[in-house]
């Protein structure tokens, strides 16, 4: 035996009570169904081991406004089958009401074989969820809810209504002036609703050059709504350029001095009036139009450096006043292409180029997304000397050891010859009289660096290079050599 209780809550003119609520149950768990409270009666949940399996379909349901809204269901016995049920209509877990099925609202509803939930003449406070409980000789089984989710209004465009719910709003209709109209976004054809944006111009073609600007579009099939087409033209500098009605026209040309990578914005405003109520309205097309941006011109040698470890280009930019956001540089080496831009018109290349060779460099220039075409020139870079060092790459030297760098300089047909060597730490210049270096040397052929008794004060986790000089430039090592001082 055990005993349930609840309180309850009672009202007396100027009064409200609390009581306790007590039932006492023979079997089973005698609690409120988890996340379900209900202030209407108190019942006995069954055991989840005892409770058949409810099936209900569908979960969610939608319905026009009067119709016939229905539920079905089916039961699974476990143990033992219902001997009765009823269907309760909740919200946020708590039970709102008990259907009664002797209502006409609810005629045909039945809590048994065959399992059903008969909502007649649905109405906008129907919407919501429900569930089923049946009863077992321990008390109450729950099913999960299941929801009437929407009720949709029923009436069509310009009948008379008194709230928006009541128009179909399948039909994008609104109740406005106490009638069903078309919302805002659309407008009536035929007592249809149609996106407004249906009577813009469909620009078809467009074409902009440096002295005139040209569109076509098409009309809209309900054309005999427009009433015109104004067409705008704004220069990227909020300057009107021009603001004209073509009527019904749908082309328009303007003979104008555009300029080159510039933006102009382009609005067409259809006005649009509607026969039967007179409403008035424009409807709103923009587009962006970019006059492409001339080529930038030729590479200037003079305030160009070719030299192949740090490739400077400098050129003219393009000519009638073209703006310009930036510009793209393409350069075709052995391997490939090397891509570079910039805002300004130079450039230098992180990259490192091979001396004394051609390379194709091909430059355009960028505004508003729009590209210029394409300027081609061939470039020829210095005769800079060309070193490798042995050891090279990343190194792990025993802590006091010595350390022998060699260095080669290749020795190329038509290379000015060498005028001077050097060696480089961290890029910085090395006074190799330091005893820390003593045995090395600066010769012209073949220069070496010695580091003796490595350590890590000084050389842990450092670069060194090898550097020669020619009446072009200075070369420095293909490859650099970084030491990692480590423990004997």
């Amino acid at each position: 035996m055990s005993l349930h209780c609840e309180r309850s809550t009672y009202g007396l003119t100027g009064f409200i009570f609390l009581l306790p609520i007590c039932i006492k149950g023979t079997t089973g768990r005698q609690d409120i169904t988890p996340g379900v409270t209900t202030t209407l009666e108190p019942y006995i949940t069954a055991s989840a081991l005892s409770c058949p399996v409810i099936i209900l379909v569908p979960e969610i349901l939608y319905a026009d406004y009067g119709k016939k809204v229905q539920f079905q269901g089916s039961v699974e016995a476990k143990l033992e089958y219902p001997t009765d049920g009823r269907w309760q209509k909740i919200s946020n877990g708590v039970v709102l009401k008990s259907i009664d099925t002797n209502t006409a609202k609810y005629r045909n509803t039945s809590t048994l074989p065959p399992i059903q939930l008969v909502i007649n003449n649905a109405d906008y406070d129907d919407v919501g969820e429900y569930r089923l409980q049946v009863r077992i000789s321990n008390g109450w089984c729950s099913s999960t809810t299941f929801q009437l989710q929407h009720i949709y209004g029923v009436l069509g465009y310009n009948e008379s209504c008194n709230h928006t719910r009541e128009c179909d709003e399948r039909k994008l209709l609104q109740c406005e002036s106490s009638a069903c109209l078309c919302n805002d976004l659309y407008y009536p054809y035929g007592q249809t609703c149609y996106p407004r944006n249906h009577l813009e111009a469909n620009i078809v073609n467009s074409i902009i050059n440096a002295s005139s600007i040209h569109f076509e579009w098409k009309n809209s099939s309900h054309s005999d709504l427009i009433q015109e087409y104004i067409v705008s033209i704004i220069d990227g500098n909020g300057t009107t350029i021009t603001n004209t009605s073509v009527g019904k026209q749908t082309r328009f040309n303007l003979q104008y001095e555009f300029i080159h990578g510039n933006i102009y914005y382009c609005i067409f405003s259809t006005n649009v009036k509607i026969g039967h109520t007179g409403e008035l309205f424009t409807v709103i097309k923009e587009k962006q139009m970019v006059l492409a941006p001339l080529p930038p011109g030729q590479i200037d040698k003079h305030n160009s450096s070719f030299h192949p470890e740090k490739l400077h280009l400098k050129w003219t930019v393009p000519i009638n006043n073209t703006r310009v956001d930036s510009y793209s540089v393409i350069i075709l080496y052995e391997y490939g292409e090397r891509f570079s831009s910039s805002w300004s018109n130079e450039v230098t290349l992180p990259y490192r180029f091979q001396p004394d060779k051609n390379y194709t460099v091909t430059l355009y220039a960028i505004s508003y997304g729009s590209y210029s075409p394409n300027y081609t020139e061939v470039i020829h870079t210095l005769r800079t000397p060309v070193l490798t060092i042995t050891p090279s790459g990343y190194q792990s030297i025993p802590y006091l050891s010595n350390l022998e760098i060699k260095c080669t300089i290749r020795n190329h047909s038509g290379f000015p010859p060498i005028l001077e060597t050097k060696w480089q730490r961290n890029k910085q210049d090395l006074n190799i009289s330091d005893l820390l270096y003593k045995g090395s040397s600066l010769d012209l052929m073949n220069p070496k660096l010695v580091i003796n008794r490595i350590d890590f004060d000084i050389n842990y986790y450092v670069q060194y290079q090898c550097m020669a000089r020619n009446s072009e430039g200075w070369g420095s090592s293909t490859y650099d050599i970084h030491i990692a001082v480590i423990g004997r």
